[in-house]
């Protein structure tokens, strides 16, 4: 029953999709006859195209998944999925421009079709996916899952926990972690480590196994899998080895031998290099738009307070390199002195020194701080080339020497301005996890990956949401 009704549910949604795409189609073709004084006639060559947009963007929205209904997608991946779709369909409704010869169609329609679109589709998805997350907080279409997890597993099973609208009701955690346990004490049935899992799974109405430990044995998971899907239970896995495999891996022959050639960082040339020019091509339009603005928060530290107006330090860099990191002084010109008397005070885990009402701030700093207005300056870093606009933040020798052996890798990318640790928590999140969800990103790296961090980033700037 569960999956007829998300059968009907994602056939529901592709015939909404082609309607309104159907819709935009039409709306820019009204427009442009409105905008114009040439009487452009509704011939038959526009009924060709919409008749081949149809499978063209029925076959684009399918392979993106975005006709299934979605638990855990943010609205901005959506968004960039739908750029994408719909730029790949345009641009093979030009060619079915030129292949079937319909000189009568407008381009400038389809440029705006492609717009309209875009608003429709984006519109349509948020509403719905709104309606649905409101029905899963009631109760309804819930997705029972037994979850397998470990201490490194806590973050995840944390958003798990706290996310209801994402419809997963927990109907058995199996684990001997103490926080893992605590969390969900009272919650759900927590089983031991021992317990036959095919024979919990055949005794309750389980919809799918998710398996969230770090270290796993072969012998331990083949089994697992093979019993779930023996009675079409789904089994997802979350590791840090899979994000590696999937990300990084690259099948190679030495000789008729397959291997599995794992690099830890990005190796794509061409991604890599047009990350680079968009970090100069973004970085010297902020700094030229924003130029007033850095005058006039120039002045004003001035009068604030005494001492420089910016804030030099040295950091590391790519592979431990050093290099000086500019930003504009948001403390008193003592503050690296006070700050031995100040560690009790620490409010961060691990080597990184960081309070939230810091007494060392300047009246001026505090606004610029949560206006993140005193990372500017870094956009200097980044014409320099010693820094991108998204990358794992640039530490401190001292909090280097300090780093465990695995945590040295985040050094293995350019550092950045933000990245995914700015845009989800900072200061809440513990430093090793820190240090995981940049691993996360060196792991899972894509160009449309740096849009989305980029995006979340500016609409923390705008909320003042700055620490």
């Amino acid at each position: 029953m569960f999956r007829i009704k998300e059968r009907q549910t994602i056939h529901l949604i592709s015939l909404i999709d082609i309607l309104l795409t159907i819709g935009a189609y039409l709306i820019a073709y009204f427009i442009r006859s409105g905008i114009t004084e040439t009487q452009l006639p509704y011939t038959q060559q526009n009924t060709i195209l919409i008749l081949l947009l149809i499978p063209i963007w029925y076959v684009l929205l399918r392979i993106s998944n975005l006709t299934n209904p979605q638990r855990t997608k943010a609205y901005s991946v959506i968004f960039m999925d739908l750029i994408f779709i719909i730029s790949v369909g345009s641009g093979l409704l030009f060619i079915s421009i030129f292949v079937f010869k319909l000189e009568y169609i407008s381009r400038i329609i389809i440029f705006l079709f492609a717009a309209l679109d875009l608003l429709f589709l984006f519109v349509a998805k948020v509403v719905f996916y709104s309606i649905l997350k409101k029905k899963r907080l009631r109760g309804f279409n819930q997705r029972n899952i037994l979850l397998i997890a470990d201490k490194t597993s806590e973050f995840f099973v944390r958003q798990l926990d706290y996310n209801a609208q994402w419809g997963y009701n927990i109907s058995g955690v199996i684990s001997e972690d103490d926080s893992v346990c605590e969390l969900f004490r009272g919650k759900c049935p927590i089983y031991p480590q021992s317990t036959n899992i095919a024979e919990l799974i055949d005794q309750q109405p389980i919809d799918e196994v998710i398996f969230c430990k770090n270290e796993f044995k072969q012998n331990e998971l083949i089994p697992l899998i093979y019993t779930c899907q023996q009675i079409g239970v789904s089994f997802s896995l979350q590791s840090d080895l899979q994000n590696i495999i999937l990300g990084r891996g690259q099948l190679n022959y030495l000789g008729e031998n397959p291997f599995i050639t794992i690099s830890n960082t990005p190796t794509n040339y061409l991604p890599l290099v047009m990350k680079n020019i968009f970090d100069f091509v973004f970085s010297f339009f902020v700094l030229l738009v924003s130029s007033p603005l850095i005058l006039v928060v120039s002045i004003a530290i001035k009068l604030d307070s005494k001492g420089n107006v910016f804030f030099s330090q040295n950091r590391v860099g790519l592979r431990g390199r050093e290099f000086r990191v500019y930003k504009f002084r948001t403390m008193t010109t003592n503050a690296e002195k006070q700050r031995e008397a100040l560690k009790t005070k620490n409010e961060m885990s691990g080597p990184v020194f960081k309070i939230k009402n810091d007494p060392r701030l300047t009246h001026l700093g505090k606004i610029l701080r949560r206006t993140s207005i005193d990372e500017l300056p870094q956009f200097f870093n980044v014409l320099r080339g010693d820094m991108s606009v998204v990358g794992p933040r640039p530490a401190l020798r001292a909090e280097v020497q300090q780093y465990e052996r695995w945590q040295l890798r985040r050094l293995s990318m350019k550092p950045g301005i933000t990245c995914i640790w700015q845009v989800s928590g900072r200061n809440k999140i513990g430093f090793e996890q820190w240090m995981r969800l940049d691993l996360k990103y060196i792991d899972t790296w894509t160009l449309k990956l740096d849009t989305i961090i980029l995006i979340k980033t500016i609409r923390a700037v705008l909320s003042g949401d700055g620490q």
